[in-house]
């Protein structure tokens, strides 16, 4: 199965949105006893959110895409191996 992160910023259209805001997520992990920080792919720490009081920039999201029409089969054309014309 591949990540919903890895289809989502392929471009594929999804309806999955994070239901946590930031600002949710910072005070669970100060609640576990924890500084919360972003981290790049290497676990390098970016930034430090040790100020409890920080609150991050709203970020607008793009709407999500509706998803494409689906054929009916009876709709589906196939093209035979070598040819040039539909059946």
């Amino acid at each position: 199965m591949i990540e919903e992160n890895v289809v989502s910023s392929a471009g594929a259209p999804t309806a999955v949105r994070c239901s946590l805001s930031v600002e949710e997520i910072h005070r669970q992990i100060r609640a576990a006893g924890y500084i919360p920080a972003q981290r790049d792919t290497s676990y390098t720490i970016l930034q430090v959110f040790d100020d409890p009081n920080y609150v991050p920039p709203q970020v607008e999201l793009p709407p999500v895409q509706p998803q494409p029409a689906v054929l009916p089969l009876s709709e589906v054309r196939v093209r035979p191996h070598g040819g040039d014309s539909m059946l």
